[in-house]
């Protein structure tokens, strides 16, 4: 038997069909929701002390146990769902909004701590990765499949898209000045043109089904996302593409606020505190 006959065995053999498919709301939903997010955001605040090793190690742990996670989808995908067809499974090529901490989270852990490209990547985790993990949570379709592992796999990835958001927001090592999300919003859009390119490249290696690649559902592909796959139908893709860096770049500002209006507030607290024994001191010489 070859190792491609075992393979497909061993995926075919776990691929469990869920029956009926999870729901919206349902039991499983709300199962991850409330519990899976409150023990992402437990476990990042007890670690929002945490040495800068300490918070490497865990950026570095946590993103190659992603990357070993992202091997397993399209191993599982390709012998499982789509018949060792590499075609059909081409639209979940690793360079989704989602996907970003899968290379982030690795390569910032081994960068120095004042390189800008480290600040960029930690602040786009922060704000947008944690948004489009809550997002789909909100709005589960996309992460609520008909088999068992793709499902477990989905609802478990934005957990740890939540957990790195709140990991890097309670660490205070960036979102401190509202510069610092100017960094991530250059990466966002980087991010942006590198899907836009690989939409247009990846079907010229295809044979057919090419619709299916849209990385980041930026374009020139309909958007399969609501409110911009109608901005696609009235205006074209054009207009779909830059609705969504503006309207994405809103909502990570949003989540970015939070963080950087409660440093401010704790650094305003401190100074009242530091001032105390400035003014006994003072008193003390003017008596």
């Amino acid at each position: 038997m070859s190792l491609n006959e075992i393979l497909k065995k061993f995926f075919d053999m776990i691929c469990i069909k869920m029956d009926p498919k999870p729901q919206p709301w349902g039991v499983w939903h709300l199962s991850f929701l409330i519990i899976g997010i409150g023990l992402a955001i437990f476990i990042s605040y007890k670690l929002r002390h945490a040495s800068l090793k300490t918070f490497n190690r865990v950026l570095r742990i946590v993103g190659f146990s992603l990357i070993g996670l992202e091997v397993f989808k399209l191993m599982y995908n390709y012998y499982a769902l789509y018949d060792m067809d590499y075609n059909q499974i081409m639209f979940i090529f690793p360079f989704q909004l989602c996907s970003m901490p899968l290379y982030m989270s690795v390569i910032a852990s081994y960068l120095r701590e004042d390189s800008k490209v480290r600040k960029a990547m930690l602040t786009f985790m922060m704000t947008f990765s944690l948004m489009s993990g809550v997002a789909a949570y909100i709005e589960p379709s996309g992460i609520l499949n008909s088999t068992l592992v793709s499902t477990i796999h989905s609802c478990v990835w934005h957990l740890v898209l939540v957990f790195f958001g709140f990991f890097i927001g309670f660490s205070g090592r960036v979102g401190k000045e509202f510069g610092d999300f100017l960094y991530a919003e250059v990466l966002f859009i980087v991010c942006c043109m590198i899907a836009l390119c690989l939409n247009v490249t990846l079907p010229l290696f295809m044979t057919h089904d090419l619709d299916s690649v849209n990385m980041f559902f930026i374009g020139p592909q309909r958007s399969s996302l609501i409110v911009f796959c109608d901005i696609y139908d009235k205006f074209g893709w054009v207009v779909q593409a830059i609705s969504y860096v503006v309207l994405l770049s809103i909502g990570g500002f949003i989540v970015f606020l939070p963080f950087v209006l409660t440093w401010r507030a704790k650094q305003r607290k401190k100074v009242p505190a530091a001032s105390v024994p400035d003014m006994e001191l003072n008193l003390a010489a003017q008596k």
